[in-house]
This record gives structure tokens, sequence and C-alpha cells, in this order.
């Protein structure tokens, strides 16, 4: 069912990618999955940035609360991938996600999910390209916060794998809002109330790996080229080269975790505690990765939830009832 809603010209313009600044409505769409008892307005393919293939997202708007202009939590989630492929629609793909979105729209709390930029072959911009697609989509939020009908102030990153590290690194470091920026998108905050991260890795900053996997005599070597890709450099020496290590500086939220950051609630399950050399799965979701977040968040007196099974480590929180217990 499609329902025509108002936006402020520009604003509109901008949310719906759409070429002319004067366009003053346009239509929800119907739902991707059934929202069952759930009742929400959809709005699919929200431009948030000049690249229309991939910086755009998708809401879910709970619809009494858009119609009575209560303002709503919103829950972002950002997708896996390996920072190459994914898609903001992989979690309609499975049943159990689904049943969180619709339980969330039932609770009052709006959901987003959306794509960012992608890394290439031989990429010479590296994952920062992703970082700040996401960290636009979030700021996109907040300066159409009266658009979505949405509490700024009460956001949650969601993430699984690279978008589970993207949340944390959202998460954990300082505010990057641009006052003097033209573009008022960038003006805008990017502190979060709370991130939940799925399958993780405990840092962006692959040479910390190697303490990590200590035990395992890990190496980079058997996994150059997504390193290499991640950094858009062309060979693991340069790794060490000054303006490589301010790179893996930046992309280093473990480094950057201190105690005025967000709680976090983290879950590394399904993989073996076994040696990471050979796999490339394993060795982005090895269950150390949660196990070095867990410690360094008792290191500087964070808070947080972690789910760690195979090493015996159990969370007394579901994901779900963490997202409630933070944003109601």
């Amino acid at each position: 069912m499609k329902r025509t809603f108002i936006f402020s010209i520009f604003a509109f313009a901008l949310l719906f990618g759409l070429s002319s600044k004067f366009v003053q409505a346009a239509t929800f769409t119907s739902p991707p999955f059934d929202l069952g008892s759930a009742s929400a307005y959809f709005a699919k393919n929200v431009s948030y940035g000049s690249h229309e293939s991939y910086e755009v997202l998708d809401a879910f708007l709970p619809k009494a609360q858009y119609d009575s202009k209560t303002k709503t939590p919103l829950v972002i989630f950002i997708h896996g991938g390996g920072f190459t492929s994914g898609d903001k629609s992989d979690i309609y793909s499975s049943s159990g996600t689904r049943k969180l979105i619709t339980n969330l729209l039932s609770k009052g709390i709006a959901f987003v999910t959306i794509n960012y930029p992608l890394l290439q072959n031989h990429d010479t911009v590296g994952v920062m390209k992703s970082l700040n697609g996401s960290k636009r989509a979030l700021q996109f939020t907040r300066r159409y916060a009266s658009s979505f009908n949405i509490l700024p102030n009460k956001t949650l990153l969601l993430g699984s794998s690279a978008g589970a590290s993207t949340a944390l690194w959202l998460g954990f470091h300082d505010d990057m809002a641009n006052p003097a920026s033209s573009d008022v998108t960038q003006r805008q905050s990017t502190r979060v109330l709370a991130v939940a991260a799925m399958q993780t890795q405990a840092t962006l900053d692959l040479v910390r790996w190697l303490d990590i996997f200590s035990v395992y005599n890990t190496t980079l070597t058997p996994f150059a080229t997504p390193v290499t890709r991640l950094y858009g450099i062309s060979s693991l020496s340069q790794l060490n080269d000054p303006e490589i290590v301010s790179y893996r500086k930046e992309v280093d939220m473990l480094a950057q975790m201190d105690s005025s950051d967000p709680e976090i609630w983290v879950e590394n399950k399904n993989v073996p505690e076994v040696s990471p050399n050979t796999n490339i799965s394993i060795f982005y979701h090895h269950p150390y990765h949660a196990r070095a977040l867990k410690n360094r968040a008792a290191q500087v007196g964070l808070q947080g939830v972690f789910n760690i099974p195979v090493l015996q480590i159990y969370g007394n929180e579901t994901m779900e009832k963490f997202i409630l217990r933070k944003l109601q």
C-alpha cells in the first residue's frame, strides 16, 4: 500500500534522491516482508549522498508514532561482507532478523538499514571510504530527524561482521561533527546511545591482530590481498609507512575505546577456538576478537555485555533485550 507524505522541499529532494529540489511529496511503499502485527511505513532507497547506487538506506517508521508525530528511538543496521560485498537487504533474509525488526516496530522503535561504499580490487582509498559512508548515513538521519520522526539522541547502531566493526568505530570515535562545514549533514553529531555488534572484529588495525592471535603465530601474509585493500596500498611492506601508521591509528577502535563511550553488546559465536591462519572467515570472526573487546572494556571501565560461548563467556542479556533496555 502506498501513502503520500510531505517533507520540506529541500529535505525531501535529498531524502529520496530526486533530481529536483522542488519536489514536495512522494510515497511510502510496501515493506519487503510481512510485518505481521506491526504497523509501519516503509521508505526504500532513500538517498543520503551523491552515489545513488550505494549511498542509500531503507527506513521502517512506526505508523502510530509517525501519524501522531510522537518521536521515536532509532536502530541503524550496518551490513557485513568484508567491506567488499553485502547489501542493506541482507537483514531481510533471516526469519530471526525479520522478527527483530517487527518486534522493534511494535515497541515504537524506527529501523533503518543502510548501504555504504564498498571496496574494489586495487582500491586506493581503503576502508575509510566505507566508514565515512556509514558515518554520513548516521549524520543524515540526524539532519532529517523531523522527517524520519526520530529522537537523534536515542540512536543505537547494530552491525554484523564488517558492519559490526563499523558500528564500534562510530561508537568509540570522538564526535566527528564538523561545525564549520558548508554541508549541513556533516555538522551533525556522530555520537550514539549504544552499539550492538555481531561477529565483529576487535580493531581495523590489522597489525594488532598479530597480538590478538599471538598464540597461533599468525602473520598477515596469507591474507595480503584483503589487508592491503583495507588501507588502499599495494604491498604489506607499506604497513609501517608513516602515512599508513596514521591510517591504521584512525581505524583502531580498540585503542579509541574509553569509559565515556556508549555501552556495547558483543557476540561472536559459531566460530571455533582454532588457528585463523588459513581460513579468512575464522580470521575475521574469531572469538578472540570479542575477548579483546571485553578485556579492553574492563581496562578502561566501559560497560558491556559479551557473549562468547566457545570461550565459556555468556552475556546475561539477549541482543533484543539490550536494544529495548537502551532505547525504551
